[in-house]
């Protein structure tokens, strides 16, 4: 008896992903890393703001780094109540696009359903 797992057609062709050159990251001159745009990993082209910095910085400072985030968002979800006028018991936060469609399907489609 053959106790082999077979993969689908799918899985036994895929093929392994390559990265691009990180040479960038050994560069030891700031003014040429600032120099150096890597849009190959869907980075961002823009540095974050001042006030970003400061306010990661002040985070960094003022927070026990030890401890995990709130998980149920809180502030931002109080701040989305105030914006949009709805109670945020109404409010979800994902952490990204892909985590709130996986909830959506999770929540409407069932194993076995059609999706087009």
């Amino acid at each position: 008896m053959n106790n082999k797992v077979k993969c689908s057609k799918f899985v036994e062709n895929l093929k392994e992903y390559k990265t691009a050159s990180q040479q960038v990251w050994k560069l030891t001159d700031k003014k040429q890393r600032e120099d150096v745009i890597k849009a190959d990993w869907n980075e961002s082209v823009v540095p974050p703001s001042p006030k970003t910095k400061k306010s990661v910085l002040d985070f960094i400072k003022n927070y026990p780094l030890n401890w995990y985030p709130d998980v149920e968002a809180s502030k931002l979800k109080l701040s989305l109540e105030k914006y949009v006028k709805l109670s945020k018991s109404y409010i979800q936060v994902f952490n990204g696009s892909d985590a709130a469609l996986e909830y959506v399907v999770r929540a409407f489609i069932d194993q076995g359903d059609e999706v087009i």
